[in-house]
């Protein structure tokens, strides 16, 4: 702490603001450089779909009221974090032939994301009874949920497919 951060001298005096501007004048700060992160290729559709959602969701709950913060907030930020979770955990399972635990596995964890979007959506109704959310924002929720829904189930399908014989 240097004596810039205190407003009054040891008289009580209020101290002159020193210029912040001057300073930085002096120094030549870096040019913003864009800095490009590289998508990985092995993320799934419904993973990204599914972190839109909950950036949706970690937004428009900002300005809720106070009263629903460690309530209907609270599980709207749950629902929507637990069901990314499972599809990173649903995501992370290799299934290989002859490990039919692991595809059962996988299948548990997509039903758990799932679960979890219904949920979401659920929830949702009710902070929009409770004019915790408005009604186009709990349309949006239920639109992104059953995309992602939608996007799991076909990922599941296309598991049965391939594993069949596992």
């Amino acid at each position: 702490m240097n004596k810039n951060d205190i407003p009054f001298d040891i008289d009580g005096n209020k101290q002159k603001e020193q210029p912040v501007q001057a300073n930085m004048a002096k120094e030549k700060l870096p040019e913003k450089q864009k800095v490009k992160v590289p998508k990985d290729a092995s993320e799934l559709i419904v993973i990204t779909r599914a972190k839109a959602l909950l950036k949706y969701v970690l937004q428009i709950t900002q300005k809720c009221p106070k009263q629903f913060r460690f309530s209907l907030v609270a599980k709207l930020h749950n629902y929507s974090i637990n069901a990314l979770e499972n599809l990173f955990r649903a995501n992370d399972i290799v299934v290989k032939p002859g490990l039919k635990n692991r595809l059962q596995q996988r299948v548990q964890y997509q039903f758990d994301a799932i679960t979890e979007l219904r949920l979401l959506g659920a929830i949702a109704m009710v902070a929009t009874e409770h004019e915790c959310i408005l009604l186009k924002q709990y349309n949006q929720i239920c639109k992104r949920a059953y995309e992602c829904i939608s996007l799991v189930n076909n990922w599941s399908e296309s598991d049965k497919r391939r594993f069949a014989a596992v």
